[in-house]
Formats: C-alpha cells, structure tokens, sequence
C-alpha cells in the first residue's frame, strides 16, 4: 500500500471511530457531568499513551525549534472541549456540529493552503462546496442563528479539534504519534480538571458500573481515533483529509437510523450523499487536475 493510500485509509478509520463515540456519549446520557467525562477520558488515553510511549522507548528531548508546534498542539486542545461546552449549552447540538464541521472544512482548506502551500484545483473547489452543501443540508431546518458568541465558540472548537491533526503534520515525521498525543491529552485532562473544580461539577465514582464500563470503550475509541488521524494526516495533504474527517457525520446519521430509530429524511439523505461525493471527487478522473489561475484558467 501506498503512503498516501496508507493516509486515506487511517483517517477513513478515524472518521469511523470517531463517530463510534456518539453512540457512547448516548449510553452515558447525563451519567458523567461534562468536564468530568472529558477529565476522565483525557487521563484514562494519556496514561495509555504515556505507558505504551515509555515501554516502547519513544519520548524524546523535543527540539527548541519544535516546541511552538507542541504548544499549538496542546493549547488546541485544551481549547476545543472548552468552547464546545460553551457553543453546545447555548445552541442546539444540530447548530453547534454545523459550525463545528463547517469551520474544520474551511480551516483545513486554509491552512493547506497557506502553511502547507497546496494546490486548490478545480476538483478540490467542487468538493469543498459539494461537502459543505452537504453539510448544509443534513443541518437544514435546525439551525438557530441568535447567538453569534456561541457560534463562534462552536467554529473555534471544531478549528482547534482540527489544528491539532493539521499541526502534527510540521513535527510527525520526527517525533512518535505517540509522544505527540501524549502531550495534547495531559493539556485536554488538565483544563478539564480545573474546569471541573471551578464549575463545582459533580463527579460519578461508582467505578465498578456500566456507565463507567462505557466510558473505558470511549476513552479506548478515543486512543485509536487520535492514533489513526495523525498518522493519515502525515502522508496526505490537509485538505483532502479535512474533507475524509466529514465522513464521521454520514456514519452518525447512519447508527441514528440503525440503532436509535431516528428518520431518515431526504434532506439528511442528500446530504450525506453531497459528502460522500464530496469525498470522492479529487480522487476522480485524471491524476492532475487544472490549478484554479493557471495555464488552464
């Protein structure tokens, strides 16, 4: 298998398993407060990665020039669980995914783009709006745009989500997955904890527990999915895998119909159609495809 081949199909795999984690955050319902599910999730996958990094002898002295993109890497994520629990407690959940997913699509695209200097061709254009159109459409009639606070707090979660997959990118050819999750997760366990104190949350301790049992298969869907992104994202451009991340809300809606007999209407159809074209179509036709300002106008 290609490198490339080998990126597409890791950040496919992510995209699964990170909608997987719909289904957990429906089983725990209200069980865990929220900065204590992120508290505790981020510490159960941070302590597994620092296991498996010092049994595996990865960790290495991070270099002075490297340590910028370390810090964008933690900062993002100690942000994104932060803004998201802002934007989702002021806007409904459909308008909340929408700017989320909205902002890592044009994020990614952006900074492909600027910091990565990759090409925007036609096909990537069509796809950009064919994926949004998408997107659109499976958030269409559910939107609630009277709180623009709040939707900026959802378009910073999804870019920070999405900086720290984007960012690995300038420090995963010299440091392990391993080492570089490793950092993002304490940063995430760390915020969350100290929101958890401010906030006066109430904890679960019940540890021996099905809603407990749960979140262990979370934090562990969680492992894999942060695993398998960085390492997608290391062999393919930031803009195509922008688009593959998309993919998580056609298998949401999927599980929403198999599993918690949820309608499938023909606009969420539509949409996940949009974004599976959307997927597709850099991937079509010829290997090279017309730079938009070249020879080919």
């Amino acid at each position: 298998m290609s490198e490339k081949n080998r990126g597409i199909v890791s950040v496919c795999i992510a995209a699964w398993l990170y909608s997987l984690t719909s289904i957990c955050a429906r089983l725990l319902g209200t069980t865990f407060s929220p900065f204590f599910q992120t508290m505790t999730m981020s510490a159960l996958v941070a302590v597994a990665y620092l296991v498996m990094g010092w049994k595996q002898r990865v960790f290495i002295r991070i270099r002075s020039q490297d340590i910028r993109w370390y810090a964008i890497i933690a900062v993002s994520a100690a942000v994104t669980q932060i803004s998201f629990y802002f934007a989702v407690n002021r806007l409904p959940l459909a308008t909340t995914i929408f700017f989320f997913y909205a902002s890592v699509l044009v994020f990614g695209y952006g900074i492909g783009s600027t910091v990565f200097h990759e090409q925007l061709t036609r096909r990537k254009w069509i796809a950009l709006f064919c994926a949004a159109g998408g997107l659109w459409l499976l958030s269409a009639g559910s939107l609630d745009l009277q709180d623009p606070l709040a939707m900026l707090c959802a378009s910073l979660s999804g870019m920070s989500f999405h900086a720290i997959s984007l960012f690995s990118k300038k420090i995963s050819d010299r440091y392990s997955i391993v080492q570089i999750n490793s950092i993002g997760f304490l940063a995430q366990c760390g915020v969350s904890g100290l929101a958890f104190l401010l906030s006066a949350e109430l904890g679960y301790y019940a540890f021996i527990s099905w809603p407990w049992a749960v979140q262990l298969i979370y934090a562990g869907i969680y492992l894999l999915a942060a695993y398998c992104v960085l390492v997608g994202f290391r062999y393919i451009e930031a803009q195509q895998g922008s688009l593959i991340l998309l993919s998580e809300l056609v298998f949401v809606t999927l599980y929403g119909y198999v599993f918690f007999a949820e309608q499938l209407t023909w606009m969420s159809l539509a949409g996940c159609l949009c974004i599976g074209i959307g997927l597709l179509i850099p991937h079509l036709g010829s290997k090279q495809a017309g730079v938009l300002g070249g020879a080919n106008g």
